[in-house]
Formats: C-alpha cells, sequence, structure tokens
C-alpha cells in the first residue's frame, strides 16, 4: 500500500518544478519613485522594460533616486534627461529631451504631479521666475523652450508676429543633483543659436536658476563670460 505522503510529495515536485520553469513576473517600479513617474510621461516603451534592459533598447542610462535624476538613452540619436523637483504642493517632473545628430537640440516639457502620482502637463514658462529678464527676452524664452512651443518650427508655420525672429538664442542646464540650473545665450559660428555643438557652440551664463518649491527663481548671473562647449562640458552641462 502506497501512502498519501507519496503522491503528496510528488506533486509538489511537480509544482515546483512548474514554477520554477515558468518566466519570471517582470518587476516594475516601485509606486511613486521616480522611474514610476518616467514611466507616466515616457511613452516609447514600458518602465518596467526598461529597467530590465542593461545593453540594449529604451534603458535608463542613470536612475538616482534620491538626487531625482535619470536618463533614459535607446535606438536614438540623444538621450531624455528627466528631474524630480519636490514642493509643498507636491513633485514637478521636468524632461528634457536632446536630438542629436551632428548638433544636440534641447524641448522641455513640465509636468506637475497630483494625487495617485497623475502627471498633468504644464509650460516650462509655469516653472520660471522671469525676474532678470527683460520684456523680449521672456517673450523669447517663453517660445523657444516650450516643447508644445513652434520657436523651431519652419518660419512660415509659426504664428505671423513669431516670423521674423531667428533661432532660440538659449540653452538649459539643470543640475543633476537637483535644484539648481543655468541657463545660457547661445552663439554658434551658423547663426543657429540653440544648436549645441562641440567645437562651434560658444556659451555665456545668462540666468542662474534655484528651485524655490514651486517655480525656479532666476538672478542674473554673476559671472557671464562665454565659453567654446566642448565633449567635457557638454557631458558636465547637457
Amino acid at each position: 500500500m502506497i501512502r498519501a505522503g507519496f503522491w503528496t510529495g510528488i506533486l509538489l515536485a511537480g509544482a515546483l518544478g512548474a514554477a520554477a520553469a515558468a518566466p519570471a513576473a517582470r518587476k516594475g517600479p516601485a509606486p511613486g519613485s521616480l522611474a514610476a513617474l518616467v514611466g507616466k510621461v515616457f511613452d516609447q516603451e514600458d518602465v518596467a522594460v526598461m529597467l530590465k534592459n542593461k545593453t540594449d533598447g529604451y534603458r535608463f542610462e542613470i536612475l538616482d533616486e534620491k538626487a531625482g535624476f535619470a536618463r533614459v538613452v535607446g535606438p536614438f540619436g540623444g538621450h531624455d534627461d528627466f528631474f524630480r523637483l519636490e514642493g509643498k504642493a507636491g513633485a514637478t517632473l521636468i524632461e528634457i529631451d536632446y536630438t542629436c545628430a551632428s548638433t544636440c537640440r534641447q524641448k522641455a516639457s513640465v509636468f506637475r504631479i497630483g494625487a495617485g502620482d497623475a502627471a498633468r502637463r504644464v509650460r516650462f514658462t509655469d516653472v520660471l521666475d522671469f525676474g532678470p529678464f527683460d520684456d523680449n527676452a521672456m517673450r523669447i524664452t517663453k517660445l523657444c523652450l516650450d516643447g508644445d512651443g513652434n520657436y523651431e518650427a519652419e518660419p512660415q508655420a509659426r504664428a505671423e508676429s513669431h516670423r521674423e525672429l531667428s533661432a532660440c538664442p538659449f540653452a538649459l542646464s539643470l543640475s543633476k543633483r537637483g535644484g539648481r540650473g543655468t541657463l545660457f545665450s547661445v552663439e554658434n559660428e551658423d547663426g543657429s543659436g540653440y544648436a549645441l555643438s562641440v567645437g562651434k557652440t560658444m556659451l555665456a551664463p545668462r540666468t542662474e536658476l534655484r528651485w524655490n518649491g514651486s517655480a525656479y527663481a532666476g538672478k542674473t548671473a554673476k559671472d557671464q563670460n562665454p565659453f567654446l562647449l566642448n565633449g567635457d562640458r557638454l557631458a558636465e552641462l547637457f
């Protein structure tokens, strides 16, 4: 007579074998984490896949939850940087999209994080204090920093009042350690302001930025001496 325990052991062994053969569950980001917030606004790939990918496909090249900085790279020229900034009314997530070929161009998008980590898009100029700017610089900055703006579009596609404006004269650098940044004026040999090109782009600090809990408060940069963008500075600033 075969005891019941024998069959229990056989069934248990089979169950364990099946569990071992089954693919492991895909691990997603922790709720409320920076990775989870990136997943709400980056729609090119599932964030769980990006966490798993190490050398191929869309992936996190940098994910620093403590500093609130992440960089996504993948099968495209350039990278996407994400900055999480805390405030009394909740968090703000800023995305800087770098499209790169021989030069790099920036596009800034801003999201306010609400209840349940819902992300609501706002204009970049809603989180920028224009204290040190004159009216013309304010107008140009509003046009060229927002992701849904049309400053870089072909002139005929712009609003009539904007058609005669030249390429955007500003470049934005936000600290990868949180809370600070610099707005640079840009001058390139070919006149294509805003495009960042190693060995061709001259940057001059225009405004120092500091996060105050709801916006970047600006003050005129102490040192406004221009410098040539090189490889080390490109990696440091952008």
